[in-house]
């Protein structure tokens, strides 16, 4: 298991942190190129001139994508933690991860990700949830555990 990261709102009032306990965190860069294909007659048809022309527009994008969950602890549970992160509606005001307040992936502007001692401004771009079923009482209670995947994209809104 590596270190957990702290996905933030740094916008928000007050401000929403929410601790995701990590199993694996990859880091991925794309670059997008062209390729332009070269007709070719018939003429050249043996010739060893490349047929394909590659364009590099040094358009790279960085994501991080985290495989992850939520659980509860001393000051919040698993489902209080969730709807922080995801709530279309805002929260009531003893909410202990975001009272008042909308899930901080539908707030608008940049996100801030706390990882390796480092703040890095990313963007929300997909998240999946799966509900472990993991309760101590009695079925229909709230999971005390979600395991996530979420990704990332490394910029800021503009």
């Amino acid at each position: 298991m590596t270190e957990a990261i702290i996905l933030s709102h740094p916008y928000a009032s007050p401000t929403i942190d929410i601790e995701i306990a990590t199993n694996n965190v990859e880091e991925d860069l794309e670059n997008k190129k062209i390729n332009i294909p070269l007709p070719v007659i018939k003429a050249k048809q043996n010739s060893t001139a490349p047929i394909t022309y590659v364009v590099d527009l040094k358009r790279i994008t960085h994501s991080i994508t985290v495989y992850g969950y939520l659980s509860s602890d001393s000051t919040s549970t698993a489902l209080e933690k969730k709807q922080a992160l995801i709530s279309l509606t805002a929260l009531g005001g003893s909410h202990p991860e975001a009272p008042n307040s909308i899930g901080i992936l539908y707030k608008s502007g940049d996100l801030k990700l706390t990882w390796r001692n480092e703040s890095i401004k990313v963007t929300f771009n997909t998240l999946k949830i799966k509900d472990t079923a993991i309760r101590k009482d009695k079925a229909g209670s709230a999971a005390e555990k979600y395991e996530l995947i979420l990704n990332l994209l490394v910029g800021e809104v503009r």
